[in-house]
């Protein structure tokens, strides 16, 4: 998958991307933008497509100065409908290697350990980076990839500097559930929400970013990816298709699944972190349809509230991924 930062394409979001480059070209840029929507469907890439064309300076040249030399106001350019850059724009180019001095991204690359949390620490760094003189003489930007990584301090730190912005910078702020997102936060920010595309849209980011996948993978993939082209990329590896159909099947009726079925899906799921990951997020999202389809319950707050800590125990203490992965089947199959 061609990360978001080299990526010069955005398919679907039209109506957010002109939203943005109107407010760049009506010179009057809210400091704080919420990039909102479910994971995986192009916030981060319209974030760096943003980014790119703040610091490009491109569109606000077409702000309106005043009248020109003869009194007669000077023409001014409609907004643009989209923001674009060229991959060969110097700007392009220098982000893409990570060296933009007035760019600064926080995202999970920053956290370490076992955990995709941003680091508090990470955090701090903006006000240092955001109060310095722009080092190209337009805006300082920032790129949060994504709040949901945030943990509470972090989350504080954020909220000072959204609450008192320099001069002359800009945050980009992902997030893909607002219940992550501290609402002083949230109300301090101009928010865009955006929607999962439709599946051919979702196709043709698979057709554009994984050309030599079979083409009735990708449009598979694309009908069990929920809108989501980052999932719908991840679903073509590691089984992701077939764990994911091998999921649906066992939730129609959970109970009525033989034991030697349930122990062949637990040994596929448990082969490797890809596919336990594939396992864990059918599991999760079918436990939720099933628990609202039967009414919910105790069985099922129990068996949700077990399965949570069981998957984040797994990785975190090397849990045994098969043995995991039978325990849930197995629970599933008792209240099912």
């Amino acid at each position: 998958m061609l990360a978001p930062r080299l990526n010069p394409n955005l398919i679907g979001h039209p109506e957010a991307e002109a939203k943005l480059a109107a407010a760049v070209a009506g010179g009057r840029l809210p400091h704080a933008w919420l990039l909102l929507g479910p994971k995986g469907i192009g916030k981060a890439t319209l974030a760096f497509r943003f980014a790119r064309y703040l610091l490009s300076g491109i569109g606000e040249a077409a702000i309106d100065d005043g009248p020109s030399l003869f009194g007669d106001p000077e023409p001014v350019a409609a907004p643009a409908q989209s923001l674009a850059l060229d991959p060969e724009h110097p700007t392009f180019r220098r982000i893409a290697a990570k060296g933009h001095a007035d760019l600064l991204v926080l995202d999970e690359d920053l956290a370490t350990g076992r955990t995709t949390n941003i680091p508090a620490d990470a955090v701090r760094t903006l006000g240092p980076f955001l109060h310095q003189t722009a080092g190209e003489g337009g805006r300082r930007v920032v790129i949060v990839d994504a709040l949901d990584e945030l943990n509470p301090t972090g989350a504080n730190a954020l909220l000072k500097l959204v609450e008192e912005p320099p001069t002359g910078a800009v945050l980009i702020l992902v997030a893909h559930s607002m219940a992550r997102v501290l609402p002083t936060i949230r109300s301090r920010c101009r928010t865009l929400r955006l929607a999962p595309l439709a599946a051919d849209a979702v196709e043709a980011v698979l057709a554009e970013q994984a050309p030599t996948e079979d083409p009735a993978a990708r449009a598979q993939a694309a009908l069990l990816s929920e809108g989501s082209p980052g999932r719908a990329l991840a679903l073509l590896d590691g089984d992701g298709i077939a764990i994911h159909q091998a999921m649906q099947q066992f939730w129609q009726a959970p109970a009525r699944i033989n034991p030697e079925a349930i122990a062949a899906l637990a040994q596929m799921a448990g082969q490797d972190p890809v596919r336990f990951g594939h396992f864990a997020e059918a599991y999760c999202r079918h436990l939720v349809n099933a628990a609202r389809a039967n009414g919910g319950g105790p069985a099922w707050d129990t068996l949700w509230a077990d399965t949570l800590h069981l998957l984040d125990r797994t990785e975190a203490v090397y849990l045994d991924r098969r043995q995991v992965a039978l325990n849930r089947l197995t629970a599933a199959a008792k209240v099912g």
